[in-house]
C-alpha cells in the first residue's frame, strides 16, 4: 500500500514536501506527480533552496509533472528505439474515440438511441474510451478490476457489455499496453528513473493513477507516498477563525456587478502595494468581463490557464473553411467566413479577392435575405468568389474518409488559400494550426473511414479542448488554480464564483455515476473526494491571505447563495456588491489622440438637402419620425440586412402581394378561385420572388423550412381570401388603363414647388368605381386606429393624390386597407371627417410631407409625431441603435423638474 503523509489543515504543503525532500535518502530523487503546470512550477521554485538526493553529485531537480507528461516522455523514448512490433507510435486516444463513435453511428439500434447525432456519439464514445483506457492501465500494472465489481449487480449488465466492447475494439497499439511492452523492452528515460514517487495532488490518487505511476516509473505501490491533508468531514466541521481577519463576502445580483466589485477589490489591493494578486476563476464569464475592465484601468492581467481555442477568431476561420469543404454550404457560412481578417488577408494574396470584391459578394448574399444553401460553383459562375482549382477539387470529394485524410485536406486547402500564412502571423492562429497538425499526426495510423458529420464534430471538439494562452508580460494580477494554491500562494486572493453552483466544481453527468467509477478504480469515491476538497478549501480559508469571495445570483430576482463550503467556515455577514462599488476613474488621456486620428481619417459631411424622389412608404416614415427618415434614407445609416433562418412577418405579405397582382378574369365559383390560389401560391414559392426584381445577382430558391411554413400559412388564408376575391372584378395583368382592375400600378408625380418626385406602387385600383386598395396582413383593429383622427396614417391619402395628379379620368371615391388574415378578409375604409373629400385628404397629406421636407432642408426643428400614435414606428425602426429618444425624454423630465424647482418660493424671497 502507498504511504500516506497527512498534514494538518493549518500546514503549508509546499513546506512539508520541501522538508521531506531535504530528508530523502537514496541515490535518486523522488519523482513528484502534480495536476497542473502552475503546481509543478511552484514546487520547482521551492526546491531551489534545499538539498535533494544527488544534488551534490550534479543531479538535476527532481522530475515534477503530471502522469500524462510522464506517459508522453515514455512514448518518445520508445519511439526513438523504433517502437513496438514495428509500430512507431501508439494509437492516440482521439483516434480510438473517433473510431468507436463511428461504430456507434453505424449500429442501427444505437444510432436510433443517439438520434443520429454525431456529437452525442462522440461524447458517449469519449466516456467509454476513458473507461477502457483506465482498464488498460490497471491491467498493465497487474491490478485487474476491483473485486467489488463482481458484487455490483446494479451495473453488472452494463459492465458485461462494455467489457465485450472493450475486448472487441482494443488493440496491442493502444497507449497503455504499448507503453508497458516498450518499457520492458527498452530502458526508461532518465527522467523517469527513480526510487520513489510522491503524489502531490492535495488529494488521494485513484487506483488508475497509482497503476499509471507503477507502470511508467517501474515501482511497487510501497514505493509511492501520498501527500494530503488530514481529512475534515463537512458534516462535522466547525467554524474556526482564520489566521488573517481580512475576509470579505460580496453578493452580486448580475455578472456586471460581479465584475465591477472584483475590479474594485483588486485596485484597492494594488493601492496597498500588493503586486501578486491571485484570481480563482470559478465563473469564467465574470472573469472575462473583469479582465476587460482591468485593461481599461491600465492593469495587466495574466491567465496561464488559457481559453478554449474555439473562442478565437482564428479558429472560426478554420471552422468556416472546413464547412466549405465538407458541406453543406449556406449563404451565412460564406458571409461570416469571407469577413474573417485571416481569410481576407489570405484571399487577397492568393485570389486577388480585395475589399471591393468582398463588398460585392456581401451585397449579393445579403440581397438573398434568408439563410439558403449555395455552392461554390454557383458563386464562381456569377464571378463573386473564385477559389483555386485545388480547393474546388477538395470540396467535390464526398463520402467517408479516414480522420487523417480529413485533417490533411483541411491543411491543404488552408495552404492553397494563403490562410496558413495569415494564421501563422498570429499567436492564436499558430495554436490553431498546431492543433490541426497534432490531430493529423495522432490519426496517421487510423484507417477507419468516418462521415463528414462526425469529422465536423471531431474538429469542433478538438478546438474546444485545445487551450490558447495569450503571451503576456509579467502581470501583478493572475489567474490561479485551486491546486497551485497548495504550493505557491499570492499576497491576496479573489474568488470569483463562490456560489453554491460553482463551489465545489461538479463534473458533467457521465455514463456511470461517480461512485460506480470509484468501484472500478477509475475515480475517487465521491464522499472521499468531497471531504478532501473541503479540507483543502479549509486550509486556504485559515491561511494568512486576505481573501475576498464573490457569489453571483443567476436569477435577477433572487439573492446570491454562497457555497455551503463558505457557510461552514464562517458566519460573518455578507455585503451587497451594489452597495460597495464606487465610481472608478479611468485614465482618459488616450481620448484626444483617438479623436485626432478620427478627424484625419474620416471626411463626414452633414448635408441634408432635398432628395430627388421620395416613396409613399418613405413619406409615411417621414411624418412618423423625421429622424428615422433622415438617418435611414438621406444618410443611408440603416444596418446591413441580416440573413434570417426563419420566415419573417413581412414574408407572408410579400407572398400574398405576388399572388394577387394578377387574378384571371371570371371565376365561375369560389371553388375554382380556391384551386387557382393554391396553384398560384405553389408557383410563387418555387421562384425567387422574395429577392426583388430581375436585377438580383443570386436567384436562390426559398429555403425549404421557410417554404413549408409560408405555404401552410398562405393555404390557411385561401378560403377567406377566395370568398372575398370572387366578389371583386377580375384583374388585368397587362395593366391596361381601360380595364376594370389594375394591380401593382406604378405612380409618380412632382410635388409642387419642391422639385421632389413622389412615387409609389398601388396594390389594387378599381378603375370604374375609383376605389384605392392597399393589402395588409395587420390586425384590422390596428389599421382602424391608424386611420382614425388620432392616427398618423398617410399612405392611402398619398395614393389618392398621386392618382389625381396623374390626371385620372375617374375621381377617387374611396380608399381602403384590405386586411388579409386567416380569420377573415376585412376592408378598413378611410373615412373623411368634417365634410372633406378623399381628394382633400390627399392634399392635406401631401402638405404634411412638404412641411417636413422643408423643415429638414432648412435645418429647422422637427417633431416625431408618429411615435406616440403607433408603437410599431419604434419597434421596427432600422436606426434604433443611434436614436436618443429615451435620453431626450429623460432630459426633458429633468428640465421640467429643474424649472419647477426654480419657480418655488424660498424663505428669503
Amino acid at each position: 500500500m502507498p504511504k500516506v503523509f497527512a498534514l494538518p489543515s493549518t500546514a503549508l504543503m509546499s513546506q512539508a514536501v520541501s522538508q521531506a525532500m531535504g530528508q530523502a535518502q537514496g541515490g535518486l530523487p523522488p519523482a513528484l506527480i502534480t495536476d497542473s503546470p502552475a503546481a509543478a512550477a511552484a514546487l520547482k521554485s521551492a526546491f531551489s533552496a534545499i538539498q535533494w538526493p544527488g544534488r551534490e553529485q550534479g543531479r538535476p531537480l527532481p522530475w515534477c509533472g503530471s502522469l500524462e507528461q510522464a506517459a508522453q516522455q515514455a512514448v518518445f523514448q520508445i519511439a526513438s528505439h523504433g517502437g513496438v512490433n514495428d509500430v512507431s507510435l501508439p494509437r492516440a486516444l482521439c483516434a480510438r474515440r473517433v473510431e468507436l463513435a463511428q461504430h456507434l453511428l453505424d449500429h442501427s439500434t444505437l444510432k436510433h438511441a443517439l438520434a443520429g447525432s454525431a456529437r452525442a456519439a462522440l461524447l458517449l464514445a469519449g466516456q467509454w474510451v476513458d473507461i477502457f483506457e483506465g482498464w488498460d492501465w490497471l491491467h498493465a500494472a497487474d491490478r485487474g478490476l476491483p473485486a467489488t465489481l463482481a458484487n455490483a449487480s446494479s451495473i453488472a449488465g452494463d459492465l458485461r457489455v462494455l467489457a465485450e466492447l472493450h475486448q472487441a475494439t482494443s488493440i496491442a497499439e493502444d497507449q497503455a499496453p504499448w507503453i508497458a511492452q516498450g518499457l520492458k523492452r527498452y530502458p526508461r528515460p532518465s527522467s523517469l528513473c527513480t526510487d520513489a514517487v510522491w503524489f502531490c495532488l492535495g488529494r488521494s490518487p485513484s487506483q488508475r493513477e497509482l497503476a499509471m505511476a507503477e507502470t511508467l516509473f517501474g515501482l511497487q505501490d510501497s514505493q509511492i507516498t501520498v501527500f494530503t491533508f488530514q481529512s475534515i468531514d463537512p458534516l462535522t466541521a466547525s467554524e474556526v477563525s482564520p489566521a488573517s481577519h481580512e475576509r470579505e463576502l460580496l453578493a452580486a445580483c448580475s455578472l456586471e456587478e460581479t465584475a465591477w466589485a472584483a475590479v474594485q477589490t483588486i485596485l484597492q489591493w494594488r493601492a496597498r502595494g500588493f503586486d501578486d494578486i491571485g484570481v480563482l476563476a470559478l465563473d469564467r464569464k465574470a472573469v472575462r468581463r473583469m479582465r476587460a475592465l482591468l485593461q481599461r484601468a491600465g492593469e495587466t492581467f495574466s491567465d496561464r490557464s488559457g481559453w478554449a481555442l474555439d473562442t478565437t477568431v482564428a479558429a472560426s476561420a478554420i471552422a468556416g473553411l472546413n464547412q466549405l469543404l465538407s458541406g453543406p454550404i449556406t449563404t451565412q457560412t460564406i458571409l461570416e467566413w469571407v469577413h474573417s481578417p485571416f481569410v481576407a488577408a489570405g484571399l487577397n494574396v492568393t485570389c486577388g479577392f480585395d475589399a471591393r470584391k468582398r463588398q460585392l459578394l456581401d451585397a449579393a448574399l445579403r440581397e438573398a435575405g434568408r439563410v439558403s444553401e449555395i455552392s461554390l460553383a454557383a458563386l464562381a459562375q456569377e464571378g463573386l468568389l473564385t477559389l483555386p482549382a485545388g480547393v474546388f477539387e477538395i470540396a467535390r470529394r464526398r463520402g467517408r474518409q479516414p480522420l487523417t485524410h480529413w485533417a490533411d485536406q483541411l491543411l491543404q486547402a488552408a495552404e492553397a488559400l494563403g490562410l496558413d500564412a495569415a494564421l501563422a502571423s498570429d499567436t492564436a492562429g499558430e495554436a490553431v494550426l498546431a492543433a490541426l497538425q497534432i490531430l493529423q499526426q495522432q490519426s496517421t495510423a487510423d484507417s477507419v473511414a468516418i462521415s463528414s458529420a462526425l469529422w465536423n464534430t471531431v474538429l469542433a471538439e478538438e478546438l474546444n479542448r485545445a487551450r490558447f494562452v495569450e503571451p503576456a508580460e509579467q502581470a501583478k494580477v493572475r489567474v490561479v488554480s485551486a491546486s497551485s494554491l497548495l504550493w505557491q500562494r499570492p499576497q491576496a486572493l479573489l474568488v470569483v464564483g463562490a456560489d453554491a453552483k460553482r463551489l465545489p466544481q461538479r463534473e458533467m453527468p457521465r455514463f456511470f455515476e461517480p461512485s460506480q467509477l470509484a468501484e472500478m478504480g477509475l475515480a475517487l469515491d465521491p464522499i472521499q473526494e468531497e471531504s478532501e476538497g473541503f479540507t483543502a478549501f479549509t486550509a486556504l480559508w485559515r491561511s494568512e491571505l486576505p481573501i475576498t469571495m464573490i457569489a453571483t445570483s443567476d436569477e435577477p430576482d433572487s439573492a446570491a447563495q454562497f457555497s455551503p463550503w463558505v457557510e461552514l467556515q464562517t458566519s460573518m455577514p455578507t455585503k451587497k456588491a451594489a452597495e460597495v462599488i464606487l465610481p472608478m476613474r479611468l485614465d482618459c488621456t488616450l481620448l484626444p489622440a483617438l479623436a485626432k486620428d478620427f478627424a484625419v481619417q474620416t471626411s463626414l459631411q452633414w448635408s441634408l438637402g432635398l432628395p430627388d424622389a421620395i416613396s409613399v412608404s418613405e413619406s409615411q416614415q417621414l411624418v412618423d419620425c423625421p429622424y428615422q427618415y433622415a438617418l435611414s434614407s438621406l444618410l443611408a445609416l440603416s444596418q446591413c440586412d441580416e440573413l434570417e433562418e426563419s420566415a419573417q412577418a413581412s414574408d407572408l405579405g410579400s407572398l400574398l402581394h405576388h399572388v394577387l397582382k394578377a387574378a384571371p378574369a371570371g371565376f365561375d365559383s369560389e371553388a375554382l378561385c380556391v384551386d387557382w390560389l393554391y396553384q398560384q401560391i405553389d408557383q410563387s414559392l418555387e421562384q425567387p420572388w422574395r429577392w426583388g426584381g430581375p436585377g438580383a445577382t443570386l436567384k436562390l430558391p426559398l429555403p425549404r423550412p421557410i417554404w413549408a411554413q409560408l405555404r401552410a400559412e398562405a393555404f390557411a388564408i385561401v378560403p377567406r381570401l377566395a370568398r372575398w376575391l370572387v366578389t371583386q372584378p377580375a384583374a388585368d395583368p397587362t395593366g391596361d388603363p381601360g380595364s376594370a382592375i389594375q394591380t401593382e400600378l406604378p405612380l409618380r408625380a412632382q410635388i409642387p414647388d419642391m422639385g421632389v418626385t413622389l412615387k409609389g406602387r398601388l396594390d389594387r385600383l378599381d378603375v370604374q368605381r375609383g376605389v384605392v386598395m392597399d393589402f395588409k396582413t395587420s390586425d384590422p383593429k390596428v389599421l382602424k386606429k391608424r386611420l382614425s383622427p388620432d392616427g398618423n396614417e398617410l399612405q392611402l391619402q398619398l395614393y389618392a393624390w398621386l392618382l389625381q395628379a396623374g390626371q385620372s379620368a375617374q375621381p377617387v371615391t374611396a380608399a381602403r386597407f384590405v386586411s388579409i388574415r386567416r380569420e377573415a378578409v376585412t376592408e378598413v375604409d378611410l373615412t373623411p371627417h368634417d365634410g372633406a373629400s378623399i381628394a382633400q385628404l390627399g392634399i392635406q397629406a401631401l402638405e404634411s410631407v412638404r412641411s417636413e421636407l422643408k423643415e429638414i432642408a432648412d435645418g429647422g426643428p422637427v417633431q416625431a409625431r408618429g411615435i406616440d400614435a403607433d408603437a410599431q414606428v419604434c419597434q421596427y425602426c432600422t436606426v434604433r441603435g443611434v436614436c436618443r429618444r429615451d435620453d431626450y425624454r429623460l432630459d426633458a423630465e429633468r428640465s421640467e423638474i429643474e424649472t419647477n424647482d426654480s419657480a418655488e418660493q424660498t424663505d428669503g424671497a
